[in-house]
């Protein structure tokens, strides 16, 4: 590991440590034109890549992650106006920064976010919250991007050891 050097301008400076760690993985530059808005519970992360690649054959997807997911979107389950407004407005920037053309939209079974907001529900009623969030945020998402982009809504459940997912119909 290399020594600490100072880096800045001016009175403005910063110590780092260059080189602290090097990746094995190779860069790729070119954006994977998908955007997931995904809850940041990292259990589901290696299942949505797979999906998004052989779903839609694109990998290394932007992720939009936060409690809940796509709940942000959703003014009945957003943890916050803040919040559904950091959102919505993060997902404009990223469709439209990117150029992307999809826009796939994840909730999950056993969602802490979901469980907070809901005390006290069954996991079948927050289920069923969660489905009519998808959808509303479905239309709402389709709505305010352009036409081109195609929005999907997927709830995402276990089976034994393993992710299904369901996709979500606008109606």
């Amino acid at each position: 590991m290399s020594d600490p050097i100072v880096v800045g301008i001016g009175r403005e400076q910063v110590k780092i440590v260059p080189g602290s760690f090097r990746s094995s993985v190779v860069f790729k530059k070119d954006f994977s034109k998908t955007v997931v808005v995904d809850c940041s519970d990292g259990r589901f992360t290696p299942t949505n890549e797979e999906f998004v690649e052989r779903m839609f054959g694109t990998c290394n997807p932007d992720g939009l992650e936060t409690p809940g997911g796509s709940a942000a979107l959703s003014m009945t389950s957003a943890a916050s106006v803040a919040q559904y407004m950091s959102v919505k407005e993060s997902l404009i920037f990223l469709v439209k920064g990117h150029n992307s053309g999809v826009v796939v939209l994840f909730a999950h079974e056993d969602c802490g976010h979901y469980k907070h907001k809901n005390p006290g529900r069954s996991p079948e009623e927050i289920r069923l919250i969660q489905l009519r969030d998808l959808r509303s945020c479905l239309k709402l998402v389709s709505d305010m991007l352009p036409s081109h982009v195609i929005v999907r809504a997927f709830f995402k459940r276990l089976e034994k050891d393993h992710v299904v997912f369901d996709e979500v119909l606008p109606t």
